[in-house]
């Protein structure tokens, strides 16, 4: 479901992952040599710049709408519920809470290089 990818927002470098998650809407909650999960809060119509992020998992913690605008200028709004969980895919996009109220949504980020 590479669409909610908005979501996410990581960028993964070796064993120091570098991470969008670093300030502003995200705060990085756990980290090891596997695994990186950072929370992610966006006030009503906060925007989140065009990213990259590699495939990883986005768990929500609130009900949302997210418009997700693509390198294209192609755009679309997704609505999402508490205690959805997806499969993200990697992708390159940008994000704005287009509701009234502030969401928020955990994302977990596979760090581990096989």
């Amino acid at each position: 479901m590479s669409k909610l990818a908005a979501a996410a927002l990581v960028i993964t470098a070796a064993a120091g992952v570098v991470s969008a998650h670093d300030g502003g809407p995200f705060k990085p909650e756990f980290q090891n040599e596997q695994v990186r999960v950072a929370r992610v809060h966006l006030e009503p119509h906060q925007h989140i710049p065009m990213h990259e992020v590699p495939p990883h998992v986005v768990v929500w913690l609130t009900d949302g709408d997210l418009k997700i605008t693509y390198p294209d200028g192609r755009s679309e709004v997704r609505r999402f519920h508490a205690g959805q969980t997806f499969w993200v895919a990697m992708g390159k996009h940008a994000g704005e809470n287009v509701g009234t109220r502030a969401m928020e949504f955990v994302v977990i980020e596979p760090t581990a290089r096989r």
